[in-house]
């Protein structure tokens, strides 16, 4: 039920952006920073970007659904926030993309890092 409704909410948000922003691969790096951290979901920024694979690795830090886990003992459950982005991109980009998490933040970790790909996955 999260993993829909955050791709859901975020197709609704990377087409509302798409269509006023004029957002390409060039320009997102900027628009996550300054569109998210403001709104509560923590720092979002692309640590890679393969062009030619049109993939992104996206590193996040202190999302709101991290610090809601964390003040509940839990680490490693987040799946809203990374279905949601997987969301944008897909809206974004006019094209279906998924996603891997490689890394979740906990207290060891001090950021999460998950990777966005093209790919005919879909929910």
């Amino acid at each position: 039920m999260l993993e829909a409704t955050g791709f859901r909410q975020g197709v609704i948000v990377g087409e509302g952006f798409r269509d006023t922003k004029q957002i390409d691969n060039t320009s997102v790096v900027e628009w996550l920073s300054n569109t998210y951290a403001p709104a509560g979901w923590g720092k979002a920024k692309i640590k890679e970007f393969d062009k030619d694979k049109e993939s992104f690795v996206l590193q996040l830090k202190d999302d709101w659904e991290y610090k809601l886990n964390r003040s509940a003992g839990e680490y490693g459950t987040g799946i809203f926030v990374p279905y949601h982005y997987a969301g944008v991109f897909t809206a974004l980009f006019k094209k279906q993309y998924w996603y891997n998490i490689i890394q979740y933040q906990t207290e060891t970790n001090a950021h999460s890092i998950v990777e966005y790909f093209p790919s005919k996955m879909n929910i």
